[in-house]
């Protein structure tokens, strides 16, 4: 519910506080999670796969679930770097997940974006994120290619 009220919480506690609460949990909740599998569903038909990564554009995001769809599919591929990606403006955000920690993501998003104009990326061993311009989308995609090689 949260999620699916995320530009207008104060709906949300404003409702906890009434005697009578009359906001349907479970009917925003569905919508949620029906919004969740079909991105998980679409990541599996569309991903890209460079040896040991994963990678996706997300070209719609209603609610905000790159992280969430991210945390399903790379705990169902504990053992691969899943990237997910989603446009916003003039770049492409990352989303970034590796469970078995064999690589750290951090390390990995450091190697494929050093050196692009604009670039930012943070996090740790197993998870991560970062942004990068559109106009570096091949670039960092001969880039997985490269690391794949290696």
């Amino acid at each position: 519910v949260l999620i699916y009220f995320k530009n207008d919480l104060k709906k949300v506690f404003d409702s906890l506080n009434e005697n009578s609460f009359e906001m349907n949990l479970e009917k925003y909740a569905k919508i949620v999670e029906k919004e969740i599998e079909k991105n998980v569903k679409r990541f599996e038909k569309e991903k890209e796969v460079y040896g040991d990564v994963y990678f996706w554009i997300c070209d719609e995001e209603k609610f905000g679930l790159r992280s969430f769809v991210n945390n399903i599919v790379s705990t169902r591929y504990w053992n691969k770097t899943v990237l997910i990606l989603m446009k916003k403006d003039k770049y492409y955000i990352i989303s970034a997940r590796r469970q078995d920690k064999k690589i750290s993501v951090n390390d990995f998003l450091k190697n494929l974006l050093d050196g692009l104009d604009g670039s930012f990326y943070g996090g740790h061993v197993s998870a991560g994120g970062g942004h990068f311009l559109v106009k570096d989308l091949g670039e960092v995609k001969r880039r997985l290619k490269e690391y794949n090689k290696k």
